[in-house]
């Protein structure tokens, strides 16, 4: 190993260390949330002043997203017993000094709203709006049964309708950082149905992510295409494919397969070619932050 190479993986490591004791240190979260709970938090929420707060999740931690100024937090537990109760601080994954805390209410079984207070106003009342309904679904893709949701727009359709398209890793419905989940709220309270799912072996689905080839994951996103071309609620001839990193080089390979065709649109492109060093260390950071 010469010199030049043994300065690259040391650096490699140095990051790599410092973004795990800086992600401890902020509290990350370490176990999964379980939907079956946490899922009733989901959706938008209305302020009386008719600002919009959307809520959404990953795997691990919620999160929350003003549309109306691009404000997004993680939010933590403000105890570790506490389910109703969750704080943020002064940067998106920064859970310290607390500048945000979110009290939600529930109506029976439902989540029915939210009150939010802040370090430089008051506290605020949100409930929690139905600007369109959700649908859990399942489709099969080769051998394995994936798990999502579909996002309704109000209104009787059909509706134009987009799929969402994971990155690379270990990602469920709402991926990594809660960025699946509110892309699919925008498009859907914008009129366009939005399908979000979990990778193979990740939530519903069965399978194993991490043996899926790039051919894998792009049959996994045209099974979600042709079953929202069979429903009759969907505009079968405006459905398209959403996504970012790796999924901007899988949804090329769809290109010209078949006799389907349907519009792409990006949010970011991938290298090529990664170091498996660096195709190492990403895994775990994004495992960490998560």
């Amino acid at each position: 190993m010469n010199f030049l190479m043994l300065k690259s993986y040391v650096l490699v490591v140095l990051i790599l260390l410092l973004l795990i004791t800086s992600c401890f240190g902020q509290q990350a979260a370490d176990y999964n949330l379980d939907p079956k709970k946490f899922d009733a938090f989901l959706g938008t929420y209305r302020f009386s002043s008719g600002e919009l707060i959307v809520v959404g999740r990953s795997q691990r931690r919620l999160y929350f997203y003003f549309p109306s100024s691009g404000i997004a937090r993680g939010l933590d537990r403000a105890s570790p017993q506490s389910d109703f109760t969750w704080v943020a601080g002064p940067a998106f994954q920064v859970f310290t000094p607390i500048e945000f805390k979110i009290d939600f209410q529930k109506r029976g079984r439902n989540v029915s709203g939210l009150t939010m207070w802040t370090k430089e106003g008051p506290i605020r009342k949100a409930e929690k709006t139905h600007l369109y309904r959700e649908e859990k679904v399942k489709f099969q893709s080769g051998n394995a049964t994936l798990g999502g949701t579909l996002l309704i727009p109000a209104g009787t359709g059909p509706h134009p309708a987009i799929v969402c398209v994971h990155g690379s890793g270990e990602q469920s419905r709402n991926g990594f950082v809660s960025i699946i989940r509110f892309v699919a709220d925008h498009f859907a309270r914008h009129g366009i149905a939005a399908l979000i799912y979990d990778k193979r072996g990740v939530g519903d689905s069965t399978g194993d992510w991490s043996k899926q080839t790039l051919d894998d994951l792009a049959t996994d996103a045209l099974a979600g295409f042709k079953m929202l071309q069979i429903r009759k609620d969907i505009d079968s001839k405006q459905i398209g494919l959403w996504g970012g990193s790796q999924a901007s080089r899988m949804m090329r390979l769809l290109n010209g397969r078949g006799r389907t065709e349907f519009f792409t649109t990006s949010s970011s492109l991938v290298q090529r070619r990664v170091h498996r060093s660096w195709r190492s260390w990403w895994a775990t950071y994004n495992k960490i932050r998560n």
